[in-house]
């Protein structure tokens, strides 16, 4: 069994074009996507079982900050990856302080934010006590050492 079919990434982004790309370059990782188009749909989507999140910062209703802290409060366990087109210093403090594992500048650089999320997955099973997510020829995932 594919152990990515299992894994189920939240993508919030009030930006379409965004949201959906995102979107499709996940889907062909082999995750099962969510895709919110503000906070608020974020927020109801948190209960189902998300298994990371990727939070556009600056969104209608709740901001992505918003549904970071909701993600700590009731799911501490779920990583959080931040996007955003503009961070200061003050926001990537607060990033911190709310546990995000990552922040990307759109536009978004796919092969680093793939690489991210991988190393954000390994690290979740390795701290469930579960065998690594293997990565190598036709595993889709990328060793720890590859750039792209």
């Amino acid at each position: 069994m594919n152990i990515r079919a299992k894994i189920k990434v939240l993508i919030a982004d009030d930006h379409q074009a965004t949201r959906e790309l995102l979107g499709q370059l996940l889907g062909q990782e082999g995750f099962e996507i969510v895709l919110a188009a503000d906070g608020d749909e974020a927020s109801d989507r948190l209960g189902e079982g998300i298994d990371l999140a990727i939070l556009d910062l600056k969104m209608p209703g709740r901001s992505g900050m918003d549904v970071l802290r909701e993600l700590r409060r009731y799911y501490p366990h779920v990583p959080a990856i931040v996007i955003s087109s503009q961070f200061s210093k003050a926001r990537l403090l607060e990033l911190v302080e709310n546990a995000a594992q990552g922040y990307h500048e759109k536009p978004v650089d796919w092969p680093a934010l793939r690489r991210q999320i991988w190393n954000i997955l390994r690290q979740q099973e390795s701290l469930a006590g579960r065998p690594p997510l293997s990565s190598g020829p036709g595993s889709g995932v990328p060793a720890p050492d590859e750039r792209g």
